[in-house]
């Protein structure tokens, strides 16, 4: 009776321990992207200015016969350092409001160059119309330096943060993200507690907690590998709508990097459990000799 109701112990234990493992991997690719420096490293390694120059090129190319003011007024000024210093502002805007200040501002840095070509555009057009530079002509010039900054930082939240903040998401972000910083700890924690109840488990047979947690750690592993790898190899996250092509590459990027690292956690539990359960079968095999060459032998 003693040896089944330990089993069942160690039955429910061990899956509770699958679970508590997948939940460990999840919180330590969590916490690894839930910063604005991984953002930002994830944002280069996406190449996402080459995207946004080219969505800007073909929007101001687009706006000419409107506006009158050349494409290239804009592009020249737009270079990739500058795109890159927009996408990192955003992103450091965002992540002050995910801090808990309620009270932030999405702000795009000024560019000089842009101004001044901007100012150059509006003065050769009043030249040629012999338009006198009054109250008018610098309002309807604040208003177009207005419009250009407010369109490039449109196309440079790649991560939709300003959207999110209006809508209250990033509110309610805030409430759980002083959480994320130790959330890998406590997932192992938990982990170290159900190893901790397998061996009170098996006090007499302190081994077979080896077992359990190692079988804990393997089934773990490859319940996360599976779907991750599937997931990957298929490119599931290419089936999302995205109309603007760098929203797209920066949320599918850092759905497929955090996948990648989901897969490395579970594939170190998956070589844990097979050396645990290694470690457990050479233990039993030493005892069962122990106990086989203790026995008196047959007489003949």
């Amino acid at each position: 009776m003693k040896s089944i109701k330990s089993y069942i112990s160690s039955l429910i234990l061990s899956v509770l321990l699958v679970f508590a493992v997948l939940g460990t991997s999840a919180a330590i690719a969590v916490k690894k992207y839930a910063s604005p420096d991984a953002l930002k490293e994830l944002s280069i390694k996406n190449g996402v200015v080459q995207q946004i120059k080219s969505q800007l090129a073909d929007y101001y190319s687009d706006r000419y016969n409107a506006t009158g003011i050349p494409a290239e007024t804009y592009t020249e000024a737009f270079t990739d350092e500058y795109i890159q210093q927009v996408v990192e502002s955003y992103i450091d805007t965002g992540f002050e409001c995910i801090n808990g200040n309620k009270n932030i501002e999405f702000s795009v840095p000024v560019n000089s160059e842009l101004q001044s070509n901007m100012n150059a555009v509006f003065e050769e057009y009043a030249e040629s119309k012999n338009y006198e530079k009054d109250d008018f002509f610098y309002l309807k010039l604040d208003e177009s330096m207005y419009a250009a900054y407010k369109k490039v930082g449109e196309y440079c939240d790649v991560y939709k943060l300003e959207t999110m903040y209006n809508s209250n998401i990033l509110e309610k972000v805030s409430k759980i993200y002083p959480y994320i910083d130790n959330l890998p700890i406590d997932a192992a924690a938990v982990c170290i507690a159900m190893i901790l109840l397998l061996l009170l488990v098996n006090l007499r047979a302190r081994s077979d907690a080896l077992y359990w947690a190692g079988i804990s750690s393997f089934l773990a592993g490859v319940i996360g590998v599976v779907p991750g790898i599937f997931l990957t190899i298929t490119r599931y996250f290419d089936s999302f709508t995205i109309k603007q092509p760098q929203v797209f590459t920066s949320f599918t990027g850092l759905m497929y990097d955090a996948v990648k690292s989901f897969i490395i956690c579970e594939t170190v539990f998956i070589a844990v459990g097979i050396v645990a359960t290694v470690v457990y079968m050479i233990i039993r095999g030493r005892k069962n000799d122990e106990i086989n060459s203790s026995r008196p032998e047959m007489a003949e």
